[in-house]
């Protein structure tokens, strides 16, 4: 079975996240570009994510970081881990992961997540978090700072 969901959600990869590919074909290991939201301060740029898939995939989590360092409150800006109900099995909300759960809606998630949706109650970038709710506004030009620094403006395949 295990087999048979990896070419399923490989071929779903690629109809809806053309900027994703397996690494030396490996369906278990993939690197692939999202955009910024166009209402945040990572808009225009792309960002490059790793996803490796356990041998226990679907019913655990895939591994999600950020291969491109960003400034938000939760992903570590050094390792690019990320802290997202979604890569969880159990958490704060409805929205952990499921073995129903795919790699797409995964990263619709983490792009909604660069679109404002924080959990500031639980920050990996506790410095980040402290300036959001101190200031958003020097929050979102650090940002902006750091999307235009490291964010490419076109995904490199």
């Amino acid at each position: 079975m295990a087999e048979s969901r990896l070419a399923d959600e490989f071929k779903k990869i690629e109809k809806e996240l053309p900027f994703f590919a397996p690494v030396a074909g490996n369906l278990r290991h993939y690197r692939g570009w999202i955009p910024g939201p166009a209402n945040s301060p990572y808009r225009d740029r792309f960002f490059q994510l790793e996803i490796k898939l356990p041998d226990d995939y679907p019913f655990e989590p895939p591994q999600v970081r950020f291969l491109t360092p960003i400034w938000h409150p939760n992903i570590a800006p050094v390792t690019g881990e990320i802290c997202n109900d979604i890569l969880k099995i159990s958490g704060e909300s409805k929205y952990t992961w499921s073995p129903g759960s795919d790699i797409v809606s995964v990263v619709m998630n983490i792009i909604a997540m660069l679109g404002g949706v924080f959990n500031i109650q639980s920050p990996l970038n506790e410095a980040a978090a402290k300036e959001f709710l101190k200031s958003k506004k020097l929050f979102e030009k650090k940002a902006r700072q750091w999307a235009e620094e490291y964010g490419k403006e076109t995904p490199e395949l």
